[in-house]
């Protein structure tokens, strides 16, 4: 896990990047992704809409937080953007992209929705425990990556 930090009113673009290219799934150019290996469309309405409301309330200065789990990796611009896919992680039984595009309610973007984009191994129940247990544990990297948020 880490974060990096960045500066720019319009860095994360929306709510773009949350999955990188590089889980095998994309290759650079193909359904909106770029060359540097991320996607540039957002990820699903929701993630676009918090993303959003934080560019509107004027944040110039941006944490991005990348939890990694095995080999896969997890992109996050806001701690609403990580509690969001907490309790999708979190869903039994597991919904589709289909179920959360029509939740988000933007049917035409199934298959740019996060969840449509992740691979096999990402979306199985084993890694999806995984990935909250490690959550839960609030590593130090987490605590300064809600703590950025909360006071800037």
């Amino acid at each position: 896990m880490r974060v990096s930090y960045h500066s720019g009113a319009n860095f994360p673009k929306f709510g773009r990047r949350m999955v990188p290219i590089s889980t095998g799934t994309l290759k650079p150019d193909m359904y909106g992704a770029s060359k540097d290996g991320w996607f540039s469309r957002p990820t699903s309405h929701l993630i676009s809409h918090l993303v959003f409301s934080e560019m509107e309330a004027g944040r110039a200065k941006w944490a991005q937080l990348c939890v990694q789990i095995s080999e896969h990796e997890l992109y996050f611009w806001t701690p609403s953007e990580l509690d969001h896919v907490c309790a999708v992680f979190a869903e039994n039984p597991f919904p589709t992209a289909r179920t959360l595009v029509r939740r988000d309610g933007a049917d035409s973007a199934l298959n740019m929705h996060w969840l449509s984009r992740l691979p096999k191994a990402m979306k199985a129940e084993k890694f999806r425990q995984k990935f909250l247990k490690f959550v839960a544990s609030n590593p130090e990297e987490l605590r300064l990556f809600r703590e950025f948020y909360s006071t800037a």
